[in-house]
């Protein structure tokens, strides 16, 4: 299977919520829709770039009520996984 690759200057992200279900953005957004769309749906937002290493934004995202379901483990392979990513490009 082929994926469009991402465009350049928009965003593409994922949400959690308190239940343990997640979601991907079906598609990049600008910067100003994807922060008008976060406005109706989330109570909270956190940033990869505002945690120097995973177990920071674990733990913080943990204080809000994440559920047990996301794992520490979990978030430091996504973690990596996104740095991998950043490098790439």
């Amino acid at each position: 299977m082929k994926r469009k690759p991402h465009s350049p200057n928009k965003i593409w992200f994922a949400i959690f919520d308190k239940n343990g279900r997640n979601y991907l953005s079906p598609k990049d957004f600008t910067n100003s829709a994807f922060m008008k769309q976060m406005k109706k749906i989330s109570s909270e937002m956190y940033s990869y770039e505002d945690y120097p290493n995973p177990s920071e934004l674990y733990t913080k995202m943990k204080e809000s009520g994440l559920d047990k379901f996301f794992k520490k483990k979990w978030f430091e392979k996504q973690y990596k996984f996104i740095e991998n990513q950043l490098k790439s490009m």
